[in-house]
């Protein structure tokens, strides 16, 4: 039975550390994930451009869960978080992006 008291104390410990720590990074509320979602699905609104070199381009979301954030899985040129993507200095025939 002692095996089982500290067994106890230890999940005990390990559930206020876990309150503790969640509580210091914020408050987190279902209702508030909910609220940040858009109507319809998640779509690009421009899912293709034509490109010019070393032009800036800005990249929007609509529906699903806001607050959205970009990355560049491959291909050329830049991004940044918020959706401003760069044109490389040079552009190959049939570079995708």
């Amino acid at each position: 039975m002692a095996g089982c008291i500290h067994l106890n104390r230890r999940v005990f410990v390990l559930l206020a550390t876990a309150v503790l720590v969640g509580a210091a990074c914020g408050e987190y509320s279902v209702y508030d994930l909910l609220g940040s979602q858009q109507d319809g699905s998640f779509a690009m609104t421009r899912p293709s451009i034509d490109i010019v070199t070393n032009a800036q381009y800005e990249l929007t979301a609509t529906g699903g869960f806001t607050e959205y954030s970009f990355t560049r899985l491959s291909g050329p040129g830049e991004v940044s978080v918020d959706g401003m993507y760069t044109a490389p200095t040079s552009i190959t025939t049939g570079d995708s992006i």
